[in-house]
């Protein structure tokens, strides 16, 4: 097949391509989300912060393994770090064993937005439960996570974790 035929096809199955509904959706969520946080006393919050906030503990974390848990750099952590402390979400302090390393912890306006957070999204998928069945959406979440698991596996320990 020529290129401007192939092109052509292309351009016709865009609107049911599986990456970027994936893509609008997340777009769509975290537009969604913002406009929650903002409703909540959240303003100057990034969606790119979230998989930093999720994943600290409530004894802390090394900043470190957040950044692997989170699938970023240690420099692009350490930029969110900033930022987030800043928004007085997270706080540091010097790990008690080790002064070459610093926990990273929530603080209490940081455990709100979590809990803010986790109530938000148990609401929309309420919603999403409503809209499309319950049954419908339990097989399209399970359906998303064997497409997760199966794409995980080709990274292996590299990433994904």
């Amino acid at each position: 097949m020529d290129l401007d035929k192939e092109f052509v096809r292309a351009k016709k199955i865009k609107e049911k391509n599986y990456a970027k509904l994936v893509q609008l959706q997340k777009k769509l969520f975290d537009e969604w989300g913002l406009e929650q946080l903002r409703e909540q006393g959240y303003p100057g919050f990034k969606m790119s912060y979230m998989a930093f906030l999720m994943n600290i503990d409530e004894d802390g974390i090394t900043n470190k393994e957040l950044a692997r848990r989170a699938h970023v750099s240690k420099q692009a952590m350490s930029k969110a770090m900033r930022d987030l402390e800043k928004l007085q979400l997270v706080e540091t302090r010097l790990h008690e064993s080790d002064a070459r390393m610093s926990i990273i912890s929530l603080t209490g306006k940081g455990k709100q937005m979590v809990v803010t957070v986790v109530r938000c999204v148990e609401e929309k998928t309420r919603e999403y439960e409503q809209l499309v069945g319950l049954d419908d959406f339990h097989r399209a979440m399970d359906t998303m996570f064997k497409i997760v698991r199966f794409e995980k596996e080709k990274f292996g320990d590299r990433k994904f974790k």
